[in-house]
């Protein structure tokens, strides 16, 4: 059986990047019900690869914190402001 899976892709600081991240169906109605959620994922940047990491509902429900190596901050905002795509 295969896994329901959602990919979230949230919109950078630098469009230069395409940091997205896939979580199970339970995990992403855990995400909007409002309950905190980490999870991290890796992306490229001129060729070379970074790790993302993802705080769903840290700061408050329905925000995103997208942080990745070197403790910068790719995005903060809304989890509304991020494009979703359910398979299956």
């Amino acid at each position: 059986m295969k896994k329901r899976m959602v990919r979230i892709r949230a919109p950078w600081s630098s469009s230069d990047v395409q940091a997205e991240v896939s979580l199970r169906r339970e995990f992403w109605s855990r995400v909007l019900r409002g309950e905190e959620y980490s999870a991290c994922s890796y992306y490229y940047y001129e060729g070379v690869r970074f790790t993302a990491f993802w705080d769903f509902n840290s700061r408050g429900p329905g925000r995103l914190v997208v942080s990745y190596d070197g403790n910068g901050v790719g995005f903060d905002g809304l989890i509304a402001s991020c494009r979703v795509v359910e398979n299956g």
